[in-house]
């Protein structure tokens, strides 16, 4: 019971500190159907992607008109050298339920993308 409250208070704690963060916006995106992200499915809709200031292995998607809100820890994914993205897109996948699986994200002008961690079995984009 002991290690059940301080694996519940970890949690509590991360949780805290990654919702108490100042969130930095990096783009606006329209998704036109539900989707899942980390474990969390979220409806169709306008979404704000963030990241904590000062750091990228976190990415937050806030619903624009509802406010629900998932997010999910990713690990930055290099293109080439001084090559920047020419758009800011979502990668999905459809996994064995037919949801759509967010699994990456990139942002205009930036050097990186982001590939987001997901459950096990849930295949990888080609």
């Amino acid at each position: 019971m002991k290690k059940l409250l301080m694996v519940a208070g970890a949690c509590l704690l991360i949780g805290g500190i990654a919702f108490g963060q100042n969130w930095t916006p990096q783009a606006r995106v329209e998704v036109p159907f539900e989707f899942v992200v980390g474990a969390t499915v979220l409806p169709a809709g306008t979404y704000v992607v963030s990241t904590p200031a000062g750091s990228t292995s976190l990415i937050m998607f806030t619903n624009t008109e509802s406010g629900q809100a998932s997010s999910a820890s990713n690990i930055d994914i290099s293109v080439k050298p001084a090559s920047f993205n020419p758009t800011s897109n979502l990668v999905f996948v459809l996994d064995a339920q037919g949801r759509h699986v967010l699994h990456q994200f990139w942002v205009l002008g930036q050097e990186h993308g982001h590939d987001l961690m997901h459950e096990k079995g849930i295949a990888e984009p080609k």
